[in-house]
């Protein structure tokens, strides 16, 4: 039997096999606790990933290629650079009511063959009074 770990609140299926350039994956929020209609959500998104570059044994080139995640429908604006020599990062996404989060998959690089592609990913909401939230993302809850 298939479990969950419970410290997640939902995981994505993501397509295997998918060129990081121009992906998106959406991120449906599935909440087990009350949100209100105003507040936004605080998440905490973990990514596990695999990075090919063809280019990684060569002295300067093969530091050059970038890993990025843009995410789109979210109060957090600038996007989420992977480190090459990881295979997994967590990092906080600021939800907006009645919104679908997504996140654009893109590599920037000068050199061919060079991708990534996510192998799974899964999400937390975290449970912070209004109040703070507005601190922690150092803008004013509407």
């Amino acid at each position: 039997m298939w479990k969950t770990d419970p410290i997640w609140d939902g995981e994505v299926r993501v397509r295997q096999g998918e060129s990081a350039k121009n992906t998106v994956i959406e991120i449906p929020l599935i909440s087990k606790h009350s949100i209100t209609q105003s507040q936004i959500l605080p998440i905490v998104v973990n990514i596990n990933y695999e990075i090919s570059n063809y280019w990684k044994y060569i002295p300067l080139a093969g530091k050059l290629p970038r890993y990025f995640l843009k995410p789109i429908n979210t109060k957090s604006k600038l996007p989420i650079s992977l480190p090459p020599h990881l295979k997994s990062i967590n990092f906080p996404l600021y939800i907006e009511p009645n919104t679908k989060p997504m996140l654009k998959l893109d590599v920037a690089s000068l050199l061919p063959g060079v991708n990534f592609k996510i192998t799974s990913l899964r999400y937390r909401i975290l449970r912070v009074p209004e109040q703070n939230i507005s601190a922690l993302m150092d803008i004013k809850a509407e």
